[in-house]
């Protein structure tokens, strides 16, 4: 069983309502209401791909998770 952390939450249930979304949009969702910063989704986005909880897929350069 995958075990995700609150803050890795609150980017899977982002996804679940606004799904596909691209890094820059769940920062823009997040940044206000959690403080969030770029780097921050993208260490909690690599997290969350390595225990295989979300998958991306790439276009060009932008990944859409």
């Amino acid at each position: 069983m995958i075990k995700l952390a609150d803050t890795e939450w609150n980017i899977m249930e982002l996804l679940w309502e606004k799904g596909p979304m691209t890094t820059m949009e769940i920062t823009h969702e997040l940044e206000e209401s959690k403080g969030w910063t770029k780097s921050t989704v993208i260490t909690l986005l690599k997290r969350m791909d390595n225990k295989g909880s979300i998958y991306f897929e790439a276009e060009n350069k932008t990944k859409k998770y």
